[in-house]
């Protein structure tokens, strides 16, 4: 990090949520929805999906464990990319779980449910200490309902 440090590089993690995570599912298959044909996007219904980005973020940025114990950071940076491009949330509709859940959640489709998801990644995020980034698709789909300290990565041209 020191050595692109120096030379005017910033080093920025990206962990694309909640789609392009199907290998989440591997070790952690409980953050994805329960059909094994939808690996991704990720469980927007499960409290253990956003305790593993969460615990993701913290390993990242080196806050785990009490102040004896305080871990070197892995990224010094101050941003934190989350995707969050191409989700697909068809899977959403089909899982029992997750159609469920948002329907107790009065969401009147997966749309809804994606915004909950991106709003509270960047919460992890920010409860992390660092701004959160995501591709300009979720700007393009949220428009001015993202988290405020939200930087939007431009990739496209206009």
């Amino acid at each position: 990090m020191e050595y692109a440090r120096k030379r005017g590089i910033r080093v920025i993690p990206e962990f694309d949520v909640p789609g392009h995570a199907a290998s989440w599912c591997q070790g952690y298959p409980q953050v994805c929805p329960a059909d094994p044909q939808c690996t991704q996007p990720l469980n927007v219904a499960h409290s253990e999906t956003f305790k593993l980005i969460g615990d993701i973020i913290s390993e990242c940025v080196g806050d785990q464990g009490d102040q004896s114990d305080e871990k070197q950071p892995l990224f010094i940076d101050n941003f934190f990319h989350l995707g969050g491009d191409e989700v697909d949330t068809t899977c959403w509709e089909r899982d029992e779980e997750i159609a469920a859940w948002m329907k107790n959640q009065s969401y009147s489709d997966p749309d809804e449910a994606y915004a909950y998801f991106v709003k509270r990644a960047a919460s992890i995020a920010t409860q992390h200490g660092k701004r959160p980034v995501q591709w300009s698709e979720v700007y393009d789909h949220f428009k001015h309902n993202l988290e405020e300290s939200t930087i939007v990565h431009v990739w496209k041209s206009i």
